[in-house]
């Protein structure tokens, strides 16, 4: 690039875009910045954590040459595009056959108590509602992150898996113009949030652990050097002369005064502050296969439809009335009908009989 003002515009959009997904950035010289990487940015970048991107002229030894119109710069584009913005994506995934599909699907879908009394598979295009949470955790260091949720047809049952699926696939998509559908998208971020934290609490778990050790580490020396000074004012005491007990009891208790507030310092200076937003989110339209099933229990018939999905390889069952977690393994209950996982479909441990969790949520009348 001959011009030096778009260099130094270059250098600038790109030293923000790093600055905003967490790097501490030092200039390089002219044409170059010296970046320490959270982990997940550099993971994603392919790049060691300690690094000195060179945009222009030749790279020193140890630099890494980065063309402004190279996957580092484009990838932070990609970034700062979807930051906080609604996008859309057509995936050209391909499916097998829906014959293919209809037959794993009726192999793998397993009745505790019922048939299949037909099944039929056709093409059809899954509607999946991606919700990026980006979170935030800091004490005396610091750490963040983001994870992707995917919520089928906007109000499905939430997976971590199927977003990392359709994510990989977004290279090769094709842009699409989404229309706003407030309610949908409220309820897609309402079910992604509780499954999006309990993944950011998986991962930061390390984080609180080691933060946990360093205070547990500080508080004891604290504790150790101000308790060693209270004993020797103690001992200090039975020798006093007539009248000096009181001011070494006063040194004592001052000397445990401060030791209280040194670990109160210690405790605040290691609390971890987390927070979480919502960065993003992507309708992503793909091909699917939907396999619909007529379970038949005594004289009760019950359709059931389970998707197969290309980015996760197998079919999808759907979601038991009691956890609404995807099933393949179900209960049919007698009263209404209701679908249940062969978690909550286990039999009373007293009178062995199998309670429908969605009728009766607390279990057998017997227990």
């Amino acid at each position: 690039m001959s011009d030096p003002t778009a260099l130094d515009r270059a250098l600038a959009f790109v030293g923000g875009a790093l600055a905003r997904e967490g790097a501490d950035l030092e200039a390089a010289g002219a044409g170059a910045i010296f970046a320490l990487l959270p982990g997940d940015v550099a993971t994603a970048l392919s790049l060691p954590p300690a690094v000195t991107l060179r945009f222009a002229g030749d790279p020193a030894e140890g630099d890494t040459a980065c063309p402004l119109e190279g996957a580092t710069v484009q990838w932070l584009a990609d970034r700062a595009a979807r930051r906080g913005h609604l996008a859309g994506a057509r995936l050209d995934v391909r499916a097998p056959s829906s014959a293919r599909c209809g037959e794993e699907t009726r192999r793998r879908l397993s009745l505790l108590n019922a048939t299949i009394a037909d099944a039929s598979a056709r093409p059809a295009t899954a509607m999946t509602l991606v919700v990026e949470l980006a979170w935030e955790a800091r004490s005396a260091e610091r750490t963040e992150g983001t994870v992707a949720v995917a919520v089928p047809d906007g109000g499905g049952t939430p997976s971590l898996g199927l977003a990392d699926g359709i994510l990989r696939g977004l290279p090769d998509a094709r842009a699409e113009a989404v229309e706003t559908r407030a309610t949908l998208f409220a309820q897609a971020r309402l079910a992604a949030r509780p499954v999006g934290e309990a993944e950011i609490r998986r991962r930061l778990a390390p984080f609180l652990a080691d933060c946990a050790r360093r205070m547990a580490v500080e508080q004891e020396r604290v504790r150790a050097y101000h308790d060693r000074l209270a004993r020797e004012a103690g001992r200090r005491r039975g020798r006093a002369p007539a009248g000096g007990e009181a001011s070494i009891e006063s040194k004592r208790a001052a000397i445990l005064r401060a030791r209280d507030e040194r670990l109160a310092e210690v405790a605040e200076r290691h609390a971890v502050d987390a927070n979480v937003r919502e960065d993003g989110l992507l309708v992503a339209s793909y091909p699917v296969v939907d396999v619909s099933v007529l379970i038949r229990r005594r004289r009760r018939e019950v359709p059931v439809v389970v998707r197969w999905d290309p980015h996760l390889g197998e079919p999808v069952g759907p979601a038991c009335g009691s956890c609404r977690q995807p099933a393949l393994t179900a209960h049919i209950c007698d009263d209404a009908g209701h679908l249940t996982c062969g978690s909550c479909a286990r039999p009373c441990p007293s009178c062995g009989r199998v309670v429908c969790r969605a009728c009766a949520p607390r279990g057998c009348r017997c227990a």
